[in-house]
């Protein structure tokens, strides 16, 4: 028992692999009983109630069933059996389109770290060497579907040195450069487009791409990607009708993106900084012409600069003081009460999101 528990403990271990600096967690330990122990350890356990010392140990034959038992449910979670011999992109495309659910995505998620825990363990055992090729399709897959659906939780991480050589030997040979899934406005981003040979995978990537940064700046312009994020979902639904047509499609996204880069042209075309566009745009969306709008945002900001204090938006004093600051503004340009008031919470919002530092 002394020397399971000895060396069954925890602890970090370092390593460079390929260049990387890794800092892994050990989870498990080996003995090797040159003297059958084990089998008077077995007798031994027999006094306890087997719930009690359940898992204390296990024979490399039990690893080598577990590991079979997740890949069965691996297979049936893509349709898709793992062992078949010759491997095509289509059979990529399948596992990848059985992934598109998200409940799906996350028990493969765990499904794949947990074969890859046993992989570890039951290494360099020569049995093993048929699983190995089996976890470099599961990489491949995780990389691609990542790239694909940004889930984060098929980041493949905390892998120990051995595994992790396999896993970067399996990232080449599909030609994957970039690891993580860049914004959609990067320019990266065309070349991590690339690695999808489809034009229904580019699709669904853009799609995940664009569906990401709205969700991500919609608080800082709400005007400008509640548009972008109804004219995407228009989009995927005028394209199901049309499935035939995916370059169209991927045409038809990628004005989208277009859109987001041209933020700051326009920005710059309007003589305003990325801070006021949002002002801007919401004033212009309530009927100001653009001549009236623009010298409005330049009141507001020299308003907000003069009550701006550090963390105003967490001091009820200081938000209160804020909101009359741009409530002022609204009346000395002419607009009504009502309006006034209905526009200045819209206002306020905005502020709170470009205004916590001044800079």
């Amino acid at each position: 028992m002394q020397a399971i528990a000895r060396v069954n403990r925890p602890c970090k271990l370092r390593r460079t692999v390929d260049g990387m600096e890794l800092e892994v967690e050990k989870d498990y330990g080996l003995i090797v009983d040159y003297f059958g122990i084990a089998r008077e350890l077995e007798d031994a356990l027999e006094k306890y109630e087997r719930t009690d010392v359940e898992g204390i140990y296990e024979k490399p034959e039990g690893l080598f069933e577990q590991i079979e038992q997740v890949r069965e449910q691996i297979d049936q979670i893509l349709g898709f059996d793992l062992e078949k011999e010759r491997w095509e992109w289509e059979d990529m495309e399948q596992c990848l389109d059985a992934l598109e659910d998200e409940d799906k995505r996350k028990q493969f998620a765990l499904l794949v770290r947990n074969f890859g825990r046993l992989l570890n363990q039951i290494l360099p055992d020569p049995k093993a060497l048929d699983h190995v090729d089996i976890f470099k399709r599961l990489t491949q897959i995780c990389y691609l579907a990542l790239l694909r659906y940004r889930d984060s939780r098929l980041k493949q991480r905390d892998y120990l040195p051995k595994l992790v050589k396999l896993l970067n030997e399996a990232v080449r040979v599909i030609g994957i450069t970039v690891l993580e899934p860049v914004k959609v406005t990067d320019e990266e981003f065309l070349n991590q487009l690339r690695v999808e040979r489809t034009e229904k995978g580019k699709a669904r990537a853009i799609i995940s791409a664009l569906s990401a940064y709205i969700s991500e700046h919609i608080h800082e312009d709400p005007q400008f990607y509640q548009s972008l994020r109804e004219q995407l979902e228009a989009i995927i639904e005028e394209f199901k009708e049309r499935r035939e047509e995916t370059k169209e499609f991927v045409a038809e996204l990628m004005k989208l993106r277009e859109r987001i880069l041209q933020q700051e042209r326009e920005a710059e075309r309007l003589g305003l900084t990325r801070k006021q566009l949002p002002f801007f745009r919401f004033l212009r969306s309530q009927g100001l012409r653009e001549e009236e709008a623009r010298k409005m945002v330049s009141d507001l900001e020299q308003a907000i600069g003069e009550v701006w204090q550090r963390d105003w938006w967490m001091i009820e004093g200081a938000r209160q003081r804020m909101r009359t600051a741009i409530y002022r503004v609204l009346r000395r340009n002419g607009i009504e009460r009502e309006r006034a008031e209905k526009w200045q919470s819209e206002l306020l919002s905005l502020a709170e999101q470009h205004y916590r530092r001044w800079d």
